[in-house]
């Protein structure tokens, strides 16, 4: 397993694995991947390593990439934290449980130069709620559709 930086020629990779982090419950309408064209899901890649900011990694393994995380300062949904980057993460589903994700993830929040990141998760997301809760994620706002913006503070 290896991870290997994300570069502006990696788009339609790096795409794809944004539409998989926009987890949706079994009880949900699919989404077509050509939401990832709206011009708000087009700011997590739009101009990709052009911000100070601008982090993120594929996860290898066999040659394959299996998974993402990325960090990146965007405009918020949410006033407080604004100033945070704000983290995705996706796992290819076959490699779900494997501790790939919690890996990820301490491997963001030690790559980033700010004093924290933030994130929403889907609130049926109950398995991902808990993986952030555990590595010390704090909710500090529910929005009206129900998701948990979570922050991570460095210590």
């Amino acid at each position: 397993m290896e991870l290997r930086e994300i570069t502006e020629k990696d788009i339609e990779t790096q795409v794809e694995f944004l539409f998989k982090a926009l987890w949706q419950s079994d009880d949900e309408e699919r989404y077509d991947i050509n939401v990832m064209q709206d011009v708000y899901a087009a700011k997590y890649y739009e101009n990709w390593n052009t911000g100070k900011e601008d982090i993120g990694y594929f996860l290898v393994e066999n040659n394959q990439i299996i998974g993402m995380v990325q960090s990146r300062i965007k405009r918020s949904s949410t006033l407080r934290y604004a100033e945070l980057p704000e983290v995705v993460i996706a796992i290819s589903d076959n490699h779900h449980g494997k501790g790939y994700g919690k890996k990820l993830m301490k491997f963001i929040i030690s790559k980033t130069k700010m004093r924290g990141v933030r994130l929403g998760v889907h609130p049926k997301n109950v398995i991902a709620q808990k993986l952030y809760k555990k590595l010390g994620f704090e909710c500090y706002q529910i929005t009206d559709d129900g998701f948990q913006q979570l922050v991570f503070l460095k210590k």
